[in-house]
């Protein structure tokens, strides 16, 4: 939310404010993830599947400029950043009805 929060601000600060925010959730979210990685992955498959979470990150940051690029081209900053809170609301949502707490 705070992507969208960029693309509704009147204010620099808010902009400001709101990037931190996103960072903020990001040094949550990044070590949490390979916190769940390590807990629910065999140990045989480990390497796999940090690979892929660590290729995954880097196909974000490829196709993200590249099409939030195109959608600010085409139709402006502000409706990129509405694009990117969307698609990231449709991930918290599949995290959260698909991710499960290991078992103790």
């Amino acid at each position: 939310m705070a992507i969208f929060l960029i693309g509704i601000s009147p204010w620099a600060a808010l902009v400001v404010v709101a990037i931190g925010l996103n960072g903020l959730f990001s040094g949550v979210v990044i070590p949490a993830t390979a916190s769940m990685i390590g807990l629910e992955t065999p140990r045989d498959a480990q390497s796999t599947v940090f690979g892929f979470n660590a290729s995954s990150i880097a196909l974000g940051f490829f196709f993200g400029p590249l099409i939030g690029g195109t959608v600010a081209a085409t139709s402006g900053v502000p409706a990129a950043l509405f694009v990117i809170a969307a698609l990231s609301l449709v991930l918290a949502t599949l995290l959260a009805t698909g991710a499960r707490e290991p078992p103790r």
